[in-house]
């Protein structure tokens, strides 16, 4: 993989396990057809602001199936962010930086498509759903897409 790749993975923070996922990669699994129009029609699916909750068992090919889309997202220069559901509450309440520029709560609102992956409707934390929820928001009132897997 050039190394200008991996730096654009590593700057929207899709984990090195789903760099080299593929489509045809992929075992028939229901999301596998659904994968294949967004990644083929992706720049309209960010246009109109479409977003995607992929929910199931473990081993369902969810977050595989983010990471392509956030990839070919890249491959046409929109670029993302993928954030880890565990860690987003401490994103919003301590105020890290995603740089020198903005805080990962206002790179998370503005990016152009948002992957918010390991969603847990039980959480322990109610306030990491109220987080996730407040990003929503934001992001649809913008007409920004979310995938939630």
């Amino acid at each position: 993989m050039a190394s200008n790749v991996t730096e654009i993975y590593e700057r929207i923070r899709i984990p090195p396990l789903y760099w080299n996922d593929s489509i045809k990669d992929m075992p028939d699994k229901p999301y596998k057809a659904l994968i294949q129009d967004w990644v083929n029609n992706i720049k309209s699916k960010i246009a109109i602001g479409k977003g995607l909750y992929l929910y199931g068992d473990f081993g369902m090919g969810k977050s595989s199936s983010a990471a392509i889309l956030l990839r070919a997202a890249a491959a046409r220069g929109i670029f993302g962010l993928w954030v880890d559901f565990r860690h987003i509450a401490e994103y919003h309440i301590d105020g890290t930086r995603f740089d020198e520029q903005e805080t990962y709560f206002q790179r998370m609102s503005n990016v152009p498509i948002l992957v918010i992956d390991e969603f847990e409707a039980k959480a322990n934390k109610h306030y990491q759903i109220d987080v996730v929820e407040n990003i929503v928001r934001i992001r649809r009132h913008a007409n920004r897409p979310t995938i939630i897997t």
